[in-house]
């Protein structure tokens, strides 16, 4: 059953003053709940026991934090854990310290767009990347995945054992599906709820039963801590309406610009966690969906918060439990000015390694089909005889022939010493992106 929308605003009213309703409407219901949930065991404000007191913690707040965190003991939830209830995402932000990251921010994805929209690679380039933010996501939620690894099970084709390794294919598939699905403006698919079960979907395809369902049970695996509390993402029956107002902010708060309501919306979702497990991958995905339904190129941020793991963490926490947008917002943007500039340099390198790669084979017979077989390894860098049969389209004698010439030239190097099915990558394009800055 689809969510109900909220209802249009009119013209009359101002997006602060449905904020303050919105605000007033959720204390009314958080004052109902704490009635409700001083029933249950809890701690008064000190940690001392008092069974007859529900726990609520209210962070300092101020005109330039405009959502206001409450945090709450509920029935079900264990002794040293608090629920986090996360208010609406405000419409509009007072300038903050963030302002000259943004200026830089948006400049830097407006260059790398002007870049991308004339360079014939640009799609060779964003699929690189999205195997790289695949790996750097998987490995920021503790995995042991490479790229190589990764590459290499690609050129392999068989159903991989190591669920780390799907994950890592359902977000390199999920990414080119994107790519793939912009339209002639550029725009990619609009980032609203069914958007988000339908990436939890293809993220979680072969790996879980409840892949692209809202969760209907407690989490009690809270990453965050408030005191001496374990902060808790909130209880099943608030996800949904968490997720229309996320819904809302998203396709509605065209006040705020698109890099800032990226990064709210990326906090909000790591608050909400709406699956029973993978919302990590969600929260790192998503900044690339809102950025490539507005027409820009995606942004591949899970290597700059892998390589700032700890700030990343304490700057999200800011934001959720102490409302300090300010310290989010500014990791956020100057995460997108180091990975634009990530990729305006791995384009020149792209672009060096294909006239090296070039010059190398000069002498090569100029039908060779080892000059296609370069161009191709390029866009996949990992490869086997029989995948070079199919990319080329001609017999095995043939592609084994085009791959050798490619080793002998050092383009090649032989990844796995198997007597069948041998993998060959292309070290200098595997480095490039296996690297978590290039």
């Amino acid at each position: 059953m689809p969510l109900q929308q909220r209802p249009a605003q009119t013209s009359r009213i101002t997006l602060e003053d449905r904020l303050r309703e919105d605000r007033a409407a959720e204390r009314l219901a958080l004052d109902a709940r704490a009635t409700e949930a001083a029933r249950v065991p809890g701690f008064d404000e000190h940690g001392t026991e008092s069974p007859n007191e529900a726990l609520r913690v209210d962070l300092p707040f101020d005109d330039r934090r405009l959502d206001d965190r409450r945090f709450m003991r509920t029935a079900g939830v264990a002794d040293n854990m608090v629920t986090l209830l996360p208010g609406p995402l405000p419409r509009v932000l007072p300038t903050g310290s963030w302002l000259p990251e943004l200026e830089q921010a948006a400049w830097a994805l407006g260059q790398l767009k002007s870049k991308a929209d004339t360079l014939p690679s640009a799609l060779r380039l964003h699929q690189l990347h999205a195997r790289r933010d695949a790996i750097a996501a998987s490995q920021l939620v503790g995995t042991s995945a490479t790229l190589a690894m990764l590459l290499a099970r690609e050129a392999d084709q068989s159903p991989s054992p190591s669920r780390d390794l799907r994950q890592a294919e359902n977000h390199v598939a999920y990414y080119f599906s994107l790519l793939q699905s912009r339209d002639t403006q550029g725009r990619s698919l609009e980032p609203t709820i069914e958007t988000l079960c339908g990436m939890h979907r293809r993220l979680n395809e072969r790996i879980t039963a409840h892949a692209g369902m809202l969760r209907s049970k407690p989490i009690t695996l809270g990453g965050y801590r408030l005191g001496p509390w374990r902060v808790v993402p909130p209880p099943p029956q608030e996800i949904a309406g968490a997720l229309q107002d996320l819904e809302s902010f998203l396709t509605g708060a065209k006040s705020l610009p698109m890099l800032v309501r990226a990064a709210l919306a990326c906090a909000q979702v790591e608050a909400i966690a709406p699956f029973d497990d993978g919302n990590d991958f969600i929260t790192f995905l998503l900044p690339s969906v809102i950025s490539l339904h507005a027409g820009y190129p995606p942004l591949f941020l899970s290597d700059i918060f892998l390589a700032n793991r700890v700030r990343f963490r304490e700057c999200l926490s800011s934001a959720l439990l102490g409302g300090d947008w300010d310290a989010w917002l500014t990791f956020f943007l100057q995460a997108v000015v180091e990975s634009c500039a990530a990729a305006e340099r791995r384009i020149g390198h792209l672009t060096q390694t294909a006239a090296a790669w070039h010059a190398r084979l000069a002498q090569v017979r100029s039908d060779s089909q080892a000059h296609r077989l370069a161009e191709l390894v390029l866009d996949q860098p990992v490869v086997t005889v029989g995948q070079a049969q199919r990319m080329l389209g001609v017999s095995f004698q043939t592609a084994n022939t085009a791959v050798q010439t490619l080793v002998r030239h050092e383009i090649l190097a032989q990844y796995q010493r198997h007597d069948r099915n041998r993998i060959f990558l292309a070290p200098r394009i595997v480095a490039m992106f296996e690297a978590a800055e290039a």
